[in-house]
């Protein structure tokens, strides 16, 4: 464990002041060369639940249209 100390002018309040800051642990970069072994199945998996979530939100988003569409039209009608 690497200890460092560094100082830190602050400037609060029309006050000077010298404050003392400690970093415990300088963060180290690791390289990672590991593969990983991907499964296939669940990859396909994954996307046709996300084919599936979205033929759903088209079907919910352009039967609200046609919804709106179908008021608008009574509503125009019971006017006249």
């Amino acid at each position: 464990m690497i200890k460092l100390i560094m100082y830190k002018n602050i400037f609060h309040n029309n006050k000077h002041e010298l404050e003392d800051v400690v970093v415990k642990n300088i963060p180290s970069i690791h390289n990672k060369k590991s593969k990983k072994n991907v499964d296939i199945n669940k990859l396909l998996n994954r996307v046709k639940i996300n084919q599936l979530s979205e033929r759903k939100q088209k079907f919910i988003f352009f039967s609200f249209g046609f919804l709106l569409v179908n008021f608008m039209g009574i509503f125009v009608f019971v006017i006249r």
